[in-house]
């Protein structure tokens, strides 16, 4: 028994993971420091599967936020049980994923802890599905989540970026061409934050698909579960010559 034992815990030390951790104002941009956040998480990746990993989100005081794991946090899949909490320690929601897709239940819980809303899902496709009011009775159905959108849509910002983009002269003389991912967040105003490069060609042509993205105008905020929330986006831009 003394042999299983001291084998348990060097198989425990051998899978311990490294921690990173992120802090967050109210919008959820990045911060430098724990005084300047609201939140914070900590990721935790596996050693076993380097895809793999957890996330542990906090509210300042300490109180746990939000605890998620992914099956491929590059790629932001999230698998298995995912729960959110108030910052009195009621629940909020519990989602259940599989492979990056909804699958399994989604609960969610007025601030008094009320039901709201119970819906099932197959493999990322809706099921069933009921919502509540304050009061816990049967209201008209809303669907759960509603992504950001640019004013009138889609077309209209394919050709605000096709009106304001520029090929850098520098790259266009040399022929430099390819594909530039953009991150940014749209927040619960509908205002773009932290705009950053995912992917890139080079500076001067990074540096353009991020000043069209800093002129965008407002947009139509993500909404989740009937509230605003701030949502990231990955938009690609393509520098090709003709």
């Amino acid at each position: 028994m003394k042999h299983l034992s001291t084998l348990l815990l060097l198989l425990s030390s051998c899978i311990v993971s490294a921690q990173d951790t992120t802090f967050f104002n109210e919008e959820w941009d990045t911060t430098q420091t724990f005084s300047q956040c609201s939140y914070y998480n900590i990721l935790e990746r596996s050693a076993i599967d380097s895809n793999a990993a957890s996330v542990k989100t906090f509210f300042k005081s300490g109180q746990i936020k939000i605890e998620e794991t992914y099956s491929n946090y590059t790629k932001k899949k999230k698998h298995g049980n995912e729960k959110h909490w108030q910052e009195n320690g009621q629940l909020r929601k519990e989602i259940n994923y599989k492979l990056g897709l909804l699958h399994g239940s989604l609960t969610t819980y007025w601030h008094s802890g009320v039901l709201k809303r119970k819906e099932e899902y197959n493999e990322g496709k809706f099921v069933s599905g009921n919502c509540y009011s304050t009061t816990g009775n049967d209201t008209t159905f809303y669907n759960y989540e509603i992504m950001p959108e640019f004013p009138d849509g889609i077309e209209s910002m394919i050709e605000f970026i096709n009106e304001n983009i520029k090929y850098p002269k520098k790259s266009r003389r040399k022929g430099i061409e390819g594909r530039v991912v953009v991150s940014f967040v749209v927040n619960r105003y509908g205002n773009i934050s932290n705009p950053t490069i995912l992917k890139g060609v080079n500076t001067e042509i990074n540096e353009e698909a991020l000043r069209v993205v800093n002129l965008f105008p407002t947009w139509k905020p993500g909404i989740q579960d009937g509230e605003n929330v701030s949502v990231q986006f990955n938009l690609p831009f393509l520098f090709q010559l003709r």
